[in-house]
């Protein structure tokens, strides 16, 4: 979907002015699908043929109004923020999503090389004030123990993301209790289940619940209605509406 060159975005800009109930605001751009050893120059350059694209755009009287650009994943907004920095002529706005959430999978991985880019080159992401934590997870029970070292947990594809990463076992209990939940790795993620390792001195049973973090928190998100929010003591307080 999109425009993919510069002709393309010229020629979609002639077909809104000819609408006569459009009017083109600007472009939006997503530099999260640039991958390989060279993505910070590419999605540099990428995001310098954008603005070349508003600029023409403009010059061609197919933005009437002041021109917005936007752009930013949650994986390269320090890089964005700063190719869209002190632009006086255009209305700048960066779209990252998942450091409301964050998760232990890509994007703590993501966030962590922001802050590395950041020491290196003191850009924008040096104000941050603190790091991102990880505020999702799906809890489910321990339904089956068929093996010593092999569980089976109530939490599958219909439940929780799998594309980037499975879900990651952080905190047990029983009856009230917490227990360990150490060694505990998932290996496969079926509709309804999800397929345990564990070493064979874990005293993990059935009926025990488990507390998963998850990678990738936009597809967790597109599976539930609504969320329960927690306090400290994982007591619910409320509960809102995805709208996902």
């Amino acid at each position: 979907c999109g425009c993919r060159s510069p002709q393309e975005v010229r020629e979609l800009g002639l077909a809104i002015q000819a609408a006569p109930a459009l009017s083109l605001a600007g472009i939006e751009v997503y530099e999260g699908v640039i991958y390989g050893d060279n993505a910070e120059q590419d999605i540099r350059a990428f995001l310098k043929q954008a603005l070349t694209s508003v600029e023409s755009l403009e010059s061609d009287n197919l933005i009437s109004e002041q021109p917005i650009i936007t752009g930013a994943g949650s994986a390269w907004y320090d890089v964005v923020a700063e190719c869209l920095a002190n632009l006086t002529d255009y209305l700048a706005i960066i779209r990252p999503g998942c450091y409301a959430i964050h998760d232990t999978g890509i994007y703590l991985d993501a966030q962590s090389k922001v802050l590395q880019r950041a020491q290196v080159s003191q850009g924008y992401a040096c104000e941050l004030d603190g790091d991102l934590e990880s505020a999702l997870e799906v809890w489910a029970y321990v339904i089956s123990r068929p093996e010593p070292n092999k569980l089976v947990v109530g939490l599958g594809k219909r439940d929780v993301a799998f594309d980037a990463g499975l879900p990651i076992a952080e905190r047990g209990y029983r009856n009230g209790e917490a227990i360990s939940v150490k060694g505990l790795t998932a290996t496969a993620v079926m509709d309804q289940h999800t397929f345990v390792e564990t070493d064979g001195s874990s005293d993990i049973e059935v009926g025990d619940m488990i507390a998963f973090s998850t990678s990738h928190p936009c597809l967790t998100f597109d599976k539930w209605r609504y969320i329960a929010i927690s306090d400290d003591e994982y007591q619910v307080t409320h509960w809102v509406k995805t709208c996902f």
